[in-house]
């Protein structure tokens, strides 16, 4: 919904859940090695080069990244086809 003025937006009104209930929902907390390791994760699904990646993440050695975040990823035979595919086109 778009809105017409262009006031700030301000929390008046706004009715904020008791200190009870707030401490009655669960928050996950992931611990920083969990979002470190769905990083590096992402960053290989994305494409970014082990040497990179390692690089990075302060790994001396590139191949530990390749053991410790590569993971098997749907559709990634399809994807690295085009991409072939797309290179033998380009130097044909």
């Amino acid at each position: 919904m778009r809105r017409e003025s262009t006031a700030p937006v301000s929390n008046e009104g706004l009715v904020w859940p008791s200190p009870s209930a707030m401490m009655a929902v669960p928050v996950v907390r992931p611990p920083p090695h969990a979002l470190r390791h769905l990083f590096a994760s992402e960053a290989i699904n994305e494409g970014v080069d082990v040497y990179t990646l390692a690089d990075l993440l302060g790994h001396e050695d590139p191949a530990f990244a390749l053991r410790r975040y590569v993971h098997r990823v749907t559709g990634a035979v399809e994807k690295a086809r085009k991409a072939i595919g797309r290179r033998y086109r380009a130097a044909a």
